[in-house]
């Protein structure tokens, strides 16, 4: 026999045990070609070479465990996971390995939920190793994932003996159906398999979708088809809300380059909903992340949270209540701008109105902020916000000025909704009015613009005030007509202007007397003290720096 028959037959006889399912002897034989496989010509490598078929006998033979620690002891290993005739076999195999040990039961790694970044080709042997395989394997091959998980049917001819490459569906058939047996014999194995490769699917499907705005948007592949034009955001969201429903890694977080450390939450928030005409599907996945467990504080990479991705693309007012219902804040102070005066910033009044009206609270809340004069005081957070919206430059380029930073960039680029005379409208619905310390400031601001830019912030002022002139008419007429009633005051209160609270002389509340007020104090105490305290507490720093 020559020298490249009796490796020829040796192989042969290893391949033909391997079917009767004699593998420890099947593995004896190809444990002896590797010992050859430096004396061996290299035009015998071929995809039906023994390589391809170690991972399956280690695992059969020697345990998960045992099966890692050859893989990554053998020699060939990397080459392995590199060579087209190997790298589906031994990728697939790791990952159920890797489960069946314990190592990996989340979406990547046992001690992160996130992976080390896009994969690329070089990368792939130290992403494997590193707990990632199954998450790559889910990118890379899809079709294994398919006849896996009994989605696509095992080809009922005979497959070719040679096959063109891993991305062949015949090479992908061949292992699901030489190898399914041990997926299925391993408990819960195809669930997470199904639950890493949605993870996946959703987080690349999303994050075309960020890019759908663009110039020129580029499509994307998700649950078998190819999706493209000017539905195709919609019917993206449709299905990762099919694979959301089927059960997803709430907490993993795939990285991109360009949205590093987004997780599905993220993701989902940050796809602009109401350019692409897909609210009602966003808010859909929203409600099974949300039902699913997803954290909304997270932070992405950017230090942002979901509200404020929710707040800045536009995601719409249902999705901005169920992030506030699932627990996140409108006035998060952990980021550089707040999510409600982000949506000031922006101009987005949806948005805005959605988060008061879902936390009519904030309109009574006090903060401590700067007031415009250098100084620090205890103002209302409508109040804070309000300065927000008048220091955007984007007031500026939706009113007809020089394009702001954002338009600046054809990405996401403001929905036609927007409008910063709305969003002071809502301002003004939800309590907000022209106070002294307000009209001073807007005075200080309007002086401090360019000259060129004045009369766009002229133009938002002037509407502020009207709004606040004809709030304070309907709730005088109001109070009027109660008074007409006999439901204002006590009987026969003396007629006379509205009078607010001495103590804390909040904006939003006027009594029509002072028997009116006698009786409404036992509810309005408490708060009456507290925004007094927060008041005091504001003026001490700054009559310490005096001295």
């Amino acid at each position: 026999m020559t020298q490249s028959g009796w490796p020829s037959a040796l192989f042969g006889v290893g391949n033909t045990l391997r079917k009767l399912g004699r593998y420890a002897e099947a593995l004896d034989k190809y444990e002896r070609l590797c010992q050859l496989s430096g004396k061996l010509h290299p035009n015998f490598c071929t995809f039906l070479n023994w390589f391809a078929h170690l991972p399956e006998l280690w695992l059969r033979v020697h345990g998960p465990k045992e099966c890692i620690v050859r893989m990554q002891r053998e020699k060939n290993g990397v080459e392995c996971l590199e060579y087209q005739s190997s790298i589906l076999p031994w990728m697939m195999s790791l990952a159920l390995a890797q489960y069946a040990s314990g190592q990996v039961r989340g979406f990547c790694s046992v001690s992160s939920t996130r992976a080390p970044g896009p994969v690329q080709a070089g990368d792939v042997p130290a992403a494997c190793f590193a707990g990632c395989t199954a998450m790559v394997a889910a990118e890379w091959y899809p079709a294994a994932f398919e006849f896996l998980l009994d989605e696509a049917p095992l080809p009922s001819n005979r497959l070719a003996a040679h096959m063109p490459s891993s991305q062949s569906r015949s090479q992908a058939a061949l292992y699901a159906g030489t190898c399914g047996d041990l997926w299925r014999c391993t408990p819960g194995a195809l669930g997470w398999l199904r639950r890493v490769r949605n993870t996946q699917r959703s987080s690349m499907a999303l994050s075309a979708a960020r890019s759908s705005a663009a110039a020129t948007p580029r499509p994307w592949r998700l649950c078998g088809a190819w999706w493209k034009g000017p539905n195709s955001t919609e019917q993206t969201c449709r299905d990762v809300l099919f694979c959301c429903v089927q059960g997803v890694f709430v907490d993993a977080a795939p990285d991109c380059a360009a949205f590093p450390r987004y997780n599905l939450l993220h993701s989902v928030c940050s796809v602009p909903a109401m350019s692409a005409g897909c609210e009602e599907e966003l808010a859909g996945v929203v409600k099974s992340l949300l039902a699913q467990g997803i954290d909304v504080s997270a932070l992405a990479g950017s230090g942002l949270k979901a509200l404020h991705m929710a707040v800045y693309y536009c995601a719409g007012p249902e999705v901005v209540a169920l992030l506030i219902e699932g627990g996140a804040d409108p006035v998060d102070g952990s980021s550089p701008d707040a999510p409600l005066g982000l949506a000031c910033n922006q101009g987005n009044p949806r948005e805005l109105d959605a988060m008061l009206a879902h936390c009519p609270g904030l309109a009574h809340e006090r903060v401590v902020a700067q007031d415009g004069g250098g100084g620090v005081t205890a103002m209302s957070v409508l109040e804070r916000v309000l300065f927000d919206l008048f220091e955007s430059s984007c007031l500026v380029c939706l009113d007809g000025g020089p394009k702001c930073q954002r338009c600046q960039h054809p990405d996401v680029p403001h929905h036609p909704t927007c409008s910063f005379l709305e969003c002071l409208t809502i301002l003004v619905k939800h309590g907000l009015r022209q106070t002294p310390m307000v009209a001073r400031w807007l005075k200080d601001r309007l002086q401090g613009v360019q000259p060129s830019q004045r009369r766009h912030f002229k133009r938002a002022a002037d509407h502020f005030e009207a709004a606040c002139k004809a709030a304070a008419a309907a709730g005088a007429a109001a109070v009027a007509g109660d008074r007409a009633d006999g439901t204002a005051g006590a009987a026969g209160a003396a007629e006379g202007p509205l009078r607010r609270c001495s103590g804390c002389k909040m904006q939003r509340l006027f009594y029509c007397g002072r028997e009116c007020q006698v009786a409404g104090w036992p509810e309005h105490k408490a708060e009456c003290k507290r925004v007094q305290a927060a008041a005091a507490a504001a003026a001490e720093p700054a009559d310490g720096a005096q001295a």
